[in-house]
């Protein structure tokens, strides 16, 4: 029981709080600094998404917590703080609301970080999609032709087991499949429309540039059948037991419950340049029955069943068509962080309200006792 009780306080400790800020300050420190050298997604993956990260001060290598531990960690002080020290008083409100706040807070990043969703959406003028693609992650997609020559789906391969080495027993594929290599950036070496190999290049610090691929083999009874190579949106094709079978490496697929048209995509310019100063894309949502015509411009996104969908960016095709590209957000938190922020500030603005009240009734009190004697 004692032992619980010193684990409880340790967790409860203005020690403990003082170590974690500090390390927070030193990660964020560190990870603003490597945004530089790694890129954006890169260091926050290395710093902020991680639970520990080796660090070095010249040849010296050394562990540090990563975000997820110390944001981990002041959500255990908290919780251990308010079992241990917090006792509910009148005079304490402001205090409750406002580290209920913090709480609040804190948990909100966990449920961003586990269930929220980042893509963009690529159209043309005629084009409707009911999917969203990531800007990082990438998936292996093995699609099956069937006896109507129209293709069908029969697996999804994430991004958590696109590595190499990696072995795959798919029910619902007659054979096995061994990533033999992944290779998170590199160039497809091609001979007319068939892969024959890829070459490795180092990571782009913008993360987005890169173009991963894959070395395949098809396993029959466990035992190298066919090997092939996969690169980013460069379908390849096998054909096993009569069955043509598709083989496509492309950005993880996020899919909507409603489809997104393109009718119009209109860009204008600066007079006398080729700067833009206002683009929007015209869009018709379509969720079954029902139709409606939407505009979508800088600072005026589409807001619909828990997705935002904020103009982005556009850009020219080798065909001359005009591309517009959405950003595509699902945050089941989003409204957290205001909430949170809220509190905090009602929760000070509460307990300093009572700090002043009791000031001035004792300061009342002192003045009138002071009379008294005089």
């Amino acid at each position: 029981m004692k032992k619980k009780k010193g684990i409880l306080s340790f967790l409860a400790s203005f020690w403990l709080t003082s170590l974690l800020l500090a390390f927070l300050m030193v990660i964020t420190v560190w990870g603003t600094v490597a945004q530089k050298y790694q890129g954006l997604y890169l260091a926050q993956k290395t710093y902020f998404s991680s639970f520990f990260f080796v660090a070095h001060i010249g040849p010296v290598p050394f562990a540090l917590p990563g975000g997820m531990t110390v944001m981990g960690g002041l959500f255990l002080n908290l919780v251990a703080a308010f079992v241990v020290r917090f006792r509910f008083r009148w005079n304490q409100l402001g205090l409750w609301i406002c580290h209920g706040g913090i709480f609040l807070m804190l948990l909100g990043g966990a449920f961003t970080y586990l269930f929220s969703q980042e893509g963009n959406m690529d159209l043309v003028e005629g084009e409707q999609k009911s999917a969203s693609s990531s800007y990082h992650d990438y998936e292996l997609a093995v699609i099956r032709d069937d006896e109507e020559r129209e293709y069908e789906r029969i697996s999804v391969i994430s991004q958590s087991r696109l590595h190499s080495g990696e072995k795959l027993e798919l029910s619902s594929l007659p054979f096995g499949i061994r990533i033999a290599r992944y290779y998170p950036n590199c160039l497809p070496v091609n001979k007319g429309q068939i892969i024959t190999g890829l070459k490795p290049r180092p990571l782009e610090p913008q993360y987005e540039r890169n173009l991963a691929g894959a070395e395949l083999e098809l396993l029959l009874e466990d035992k190298p059948a066919y090997r092939l190579y996969v690169f980013y949106n460069m379908p390849q094709f096998v054909k096993f037991r009569g069955k043509t079978y598709q083989f496509l490496l492309r950005h993880q697929q996020f899919h909507l419950p409603f489809t997104l048209r393109l009718k119009k995509f209109i860009k204008k310019e600066h007079p006398g340049t080729n700067v833009p100063r206002h683009f929007e894309s015209k869009v018709m949502l379509i969720e079954g029955d029902k139709v409606r015509d939407v505009r979508i411009y800088m600072n005026h996104p589409l807001r619909y069943k828990g997705y935002t969908f904020f103009q982005s960016s556009w850009y020219q095709d080798s065909q001359g068509r005009l591309h517009t590209v959405l950003a595509v957000v699902r945050n089941p938190a989003a409204a957290v962080p205001y909430i949170s922020s809220l509190l905090i500030l009602l929760g000070m603005l509460i307990h300093f309200t009572q700090k002043l009240v009791r000031f001035l009734a004792r300061t009342a009190k002192q003045d009138r006792v002071v009379e008294l004697t005089s």
